[in-house]
């Protein structure tokens, strides 16, 4: 790549990154018209140049529909009508697929014009994203410059001249380390290394090799998943790892409160949590207030629905979640169904951002736990609840909750190395038993908890799934 062109890319990093960071702190209705020009845009564009679009469309007026006038989408239907979805007729997904097939460096681009993504399939087929080169470059503008926080007018100099006439701020990524993944790939491997390096570390790794290269790395920045954070900020509080990164994101899984406490006791400065897609890059994060996520409205919308596709109260629990990217124009996804679970709320952040936060978000390591009662009805038992009153117990390192059936969960605890096994566990059970009791189901739920060496990871995503169920209510 020459210089000229990586100068101008980073130049053009640089400008979306002030236009996120002011974009944040615009007033409500300022957001509000940003979102709306944005959308109609993208809509109009996607029935002039998609098939699927035009037809799904059919009957509907660009310049006066409702957001909820547009019908749903999900990955089934991308995935069975991908080519006639994709604005660019040159991109067909037979030769897509042959693409991904082939070997290549993680900064690879399709036609050195596009980034293509394909997701865990954790939850059933995969799905295939495309993404043309300035989107990825909008995309990460607004994860950097949303999610260092601070002040607006010193943050983007810092970086851009350190980067230029010192030791650049690395990024440390651990996650799934391909080039297809939306984290590794996507977001960082694009940036020249001169201005802004990034090193991927493989979750698959072993804890002592992530140390190892850690320490020899020193990161600026480390985005991550909070159960790799978590084995990190043990290791430092152990003296095993030095660094001093000056911000820690979370990525894929749910940050616990204990979790976040731990992370930020080791290295002394906060930790933001992100709520992320592939399909959708950024959708919120956490502002310095650390209370609840932002959702970035003018580049990502989040409709919270129920299972009929209904809007939900504020503050209520969703089904599952709409999220149309505004970025997003070769491979337009709009009101596109994540099955994850969220509560939004509208109440005003003393951060000065105007945006709706989300409060909390399951559904990614944390499946929703439903309890059969002896008159046959159900009740749900919380799992931040049921986490809480895991991880508050002395000794306890890492676990995981799987409930086979409605009436019994099986809780595996991994120990502190030093932990007294007997009474750890027994702490577990009360732990456990007095939030079945403020639930009203301690004569409902039996529990089976067994000590263990190891958490296993979901053999497709890679990630640690805490508390999952594989029963759910027919309702």
């Amino acid at each position: 790549m020459g210089a000229f062109l990586m100068m101008s890319q980073v130049a053009h990093l640089v400008g979306y990154m002030g236009v996120a960071k002011l974009g944040g702190f615009k007033g409500r209705e300022g957001i509000t018209r940003v979102s709306e020009r944005r959308l109609r845009r993208l809509v109009r564009y996607a029935m002039q140049r998609s098939p699927f679009y035009a037809k799904l469309y059919r009957g509907i007026n660009p310049d006066t529909f409702r957001l909820q006038d547009l019908p749903p989408i999900n990955k089934q239907t991308l995935m069975e009508n991908f080519d006639d979805i994709i604005t660019e007729p040159g991109l067909k997904l037979r030769d897509v697929e042959t693409w991904i097939g082939n070997e290549k460096p993680s900064d690879a681009t399709l036609n050195n014009r596009y980034k293509v993504f394909k997701t865990s399939g954790s939850s059933g087929k995969a799905a295939i994203l495309v993404y043309d080169i300035k989107e990825i470059w909008k995309s990460t503008a607004y994860e950097i410059a949303r999610g260092m926080g601070g002040n607006p007018f010193l943050d983007l100099p810092r970086v851009f001249f350190r980067g230029l006439i010192r030791k650049p701020l690395g990024v440390a990524v651990i996650a799934v380390i391909g080039p297809h993944h939306g984290t590794a790939s996507g977001m960082f491997s694009l940036i020249p290394s001169f201005f802004l390096p990034s090193k991927g570390f493989s979750v698959n790794s072993s804890d002592e090799k992530i140390v190892e290269e850690l320490n020899r790395f020193d990161p600026f920045t480390i985005v991550a998943y909070p159960t790799k954070l978590e084995m990190l900020a043990h290791a430092q509080l152990e003296g095993k790892l030095d660094i001093r990164p000056k911000y820690i994101k979370t990525i894929s899984e749910v940050l616990t409160p204990s979790a976040k406490a731990l992370i930020e006791k080791a290295f002394g400065v906060g930790v933001r949590d992100t709520y992320a897609a592939s399909e959708a890059a950024v959708m919120a994060g956490e502002c310095q207030q650390s209370n609840g996520l932002h959702i970035h409205e003018d580049v990502c919308l989040v409709e919270p629905v129920d299972k009929h596709g209904n809007p939900v109260q504020e503050g209520e629990l969703s089904h599952k979640v709409y999220v149309t990217n505004l970025l997003k124009y070769v491979q337009p996804l709009i009101r596109y169904e994540l099955e994850d679970v969220v509560s939004v709320t509208n109440e005003p952040c003393p951060c000065g951002m105007q945006t709706p936060r989300i409060e909390a978000v399951y559904g990614r390591n944390f499946d929703m736990l439903w309890v059969k009662m002896a008159d046959g009805s159900f009740r749900h038992l919380h799992p931040q609840g049921v986490d809480a009153h895991i991880t508050l117990v002395k000794g306890v390192k890492n676990y995981q909750v799987i409930q086979e059936d409605f009436n019994r969960l099986k809780v595996y605890i991994l120990l502190d190395p030093d932990a007294n096994e007997k009474k750890t566990l027994v702490e577990v059970k009360k732990s456990l038993l007095h939030t079945l009791k403020e639930t009203g189901v301690e004569n409902a739920v039996s529990l089976d908890i067994t000590s263990v060496t190891d958490i296993l990871r979901d053999p497709v995503s890679q990630k640690i799934r805490r508390i999952i169920s594989r029963v759910q209510p027919a309702f």
